[in-house]
């Protein structure tokens, strides 16, 4: 009883974290530095440019907590304990939501301006699909990088010209 009680155990375990993983996306060390420092200075380099309060957001997704990482202030994040109206509401506003999470997926001119989402990072080597920026978000400043693979990239930022301040009323 005991050997079949410690498999069980086992099986339930390894399957759990396999679950979770797929979900949460544990993240893997190869390349998370130096993608994870370019993402850090481009919002240096933002800040240097703009530092009034503003969101941020980036179509590029590692995982979902890269604003944390990059110090963005946006709405794609983690968090078990996020007050399910305010999640709903982004969900409401077009944006991706799934269970605790949420994305900058799915954004409209007219949610990014609500929200105050003044600026756009774009890296077209990592965003798969094809990539529809609304034509009246014009392109401030770009920057390139090297990943740890030595693969050499840029960032794109975009202006929402548009955008309400994050205190608006």
């Amino acid at each position: 009883m005991t050997c079949v009680l410690a498999f069980e155990l086992g099986v339930n375990t390894y399957d759990s974290f396999l679950k979770i993983d797929k979900e949460v996306a544990y993240s893997k060390g190869d390349g998370y530095y130096a993608e994870t420092q370019a993402g850090r200075d481009i919002t240096q380099a933002l800040k240097e440019r703009d530092n009034s309060f503003y969101r941020a957001e980036k179509t590029f997704c590692r995982t979902v907590n890269d604003n944390m990482a990059y110090g963005l202030r946006g709405i794609t994040h983690s968090s078990s304990v996020m007050n399910a109206k305010i999640i709903n509401f982004i969900e409401t506003m077009g944006y991706k939501m799934q269970s605790f999470t949420t994305r900058y997926d799915g954004n409209t001119t007219l949610a990014d301006s609500l929200l105050g989402i003044k600026y756009v990072i774009h890296d077209p080597s990592k965003y798969q699909a094809e990539f529809n920026l609304n034509p009246s978000y014009k392109e401030v400043f770009s920057q390139p990088y090297v990943t740890t693979g030595g693969i050499e990239s840029t960032f794109h930022v975009y202006e929402n010209p548009n955008a309400l301040s994050i205190g608006y009323m």
